[in-house]
């Protein structure tokens, strides 16, 4: 229960000299039985049978990672962003592909079937082929997180406050309409179990289960 004292013997604590790269974890993705690491210094895997963190090189070379995304794509590659590039990294057979974001700053990523979405400090862009694509009427604003809900809505958290896009245009949430707290948006999180998706601002938490807004 609640009030059981937990077992110490079972607490690890995991620094360089375990192989983390980097002590700034930035990132953290589990994907099957995989717990992956992004740190200030680049991308680690958890083992679970040694019980330490094994480094895993980029194809685009050691670099700051800022976000994994939570699926792999197409080619069962695992996608990773930094702030001026995303990397493909092939978790199989190691090596992949790295995508340049000259310019400004990767913050988020998303893989959605052939799609991959990336939030930025610019505006929402998208990866179909082998260039990152500015996508129309979301540009002008910094993405801190994406999540995408059951119905293929995308969702974007925003220095401007929330931001849903259907594919075809952006509509905006606000604290102006009442169903968020306010616009400086932090991370977004989708409960599978129920499809709720939680928002989490600067002053709190609101949650969207169906069409119901619920501050916190």
């Amino acid at each position: 229960g609640a009030s059981d004292p937990y077992p110490t013997e079972r607490l690890r604590m995991n620094r360089d000299e375990d192989a983390l790269p980097g002590l700034g974890v930035s990132a953290l993705a589990s994907i099957g039985e995989v717990l992956w690491v992004g740190t200030s210094a680049g991308l680690a895997r958890y083992d679970n049978d040694t019980e330490l963190f094994v480094p895993m090189p980029l194809p685009g070379g050691a670099a700051p990672v800022t976000d994994i995304a939570s699926a792999l794509d197409p080619g069962k590659r695992l996608v990773v962003a930094s702030p001026e590039r995303v990397d493909f990294v092939d978790t199989v057979n190691g090596g992949g592909e790295s995508i340049a974001f000259p310019g400004g700053t990767v913050t988020s990523v998303l893989v959605d079937g052939t799609t991959t979405w990336l939030g930025t400090d610019q505006g929402l862009r998208r990866i179909t082929g082998s260039f990152p694509e500015p996508v129309e009427g979301a540009q002008g604003f910094a993405v801190h997180d994406m999540a995408m809900t059951s119905d293929g809505q995308l969702w974007l958290a925003t220095t401007l406050g929330l931001r849903r896009y259907d594919g075809q245009s952006l509509v905006p949430v606000l604290a102006s309409d009442g169903l968020i707290l306010d616009d400086d948006l932090r991370a977004l999180f989708v409960d599978e179990s129920d499809g709720a998706l939680w928002v989490a601002s600067a002053t709190g938490l609101s949650r969207l289960l169906g069409a119901e807004w619920t501050r916190y």
